[in-house]
């Protein structure tokens, strides 16, 4: 294995940062898409505001905030029931997601970073779903447009 050269360990780290950030945009979209079909089916604020005080065992009564559902289902749901709204989420970023949750990574080159995704085809072979190569620009714009998505959402809370 290669030594990282300071230029690249530098790099590294801006997209380790940036793949942070990008969690963290993540995890608040699927919140507040949560809530925003949560309010619309009447679920109180009080009933949302009770998963800060959940501990690890703890059962809570399934409704349109607290399931198992997947972003996927989520953004769909959410478009659906929108659908006449100003905020449209692209279903693209469960792609995005995906990749980064479940994908891997190889780099001969250290610098930029392939990330790939694959999926089940059929019992014997599998499709690419994702594949790009990532650098902290690539990352930094995806930052930029959901932090756009999500201040629009809030916005039109």
């Amino acid at each position: 294995m290669k030594k990282v050269d300071a230029f690249t360990s530098k790099r590294l780290d801006e997209l380790a940062k940036q793949i942070g950030m990008l969690w963290l945009n993540f995890l608040s979209l699927e919140c507040i898409l949560r809530i925003k079909i949560a309010n619309n089916y009447g679920v109180s604020e009080s009933e949302i505001n009770k998963i800060t005080s959940l501990k690890i065992d703890d059962v809570v009564q399934k409704n349109d905030f607290y399931n198992t559902q997947t972003l996927f289902n989520i953004i769909q749901r959410y478009n659906g029931i929108f659908s006449n709204g100003s905020v449209i989420v692209d279903i693209n970023y469960v792609n995005i997601r995906n990749a980064f949750g479940h994908g891997f990574t190889i780099s001969p080159n250290q610098y930029p970073i392939r990330l790939t995704n694959l999926k089940d085809e059929d019992s014997n072979t599998v499709k690419v779903v994702f594949s790009e190569d990532i650098n902290s620009d690539y990352v930094k714009r995806i930052n930029q447009n959901m932090a756009e998505v999500i201040e629009m959402l809030f916005i039109n809370t």
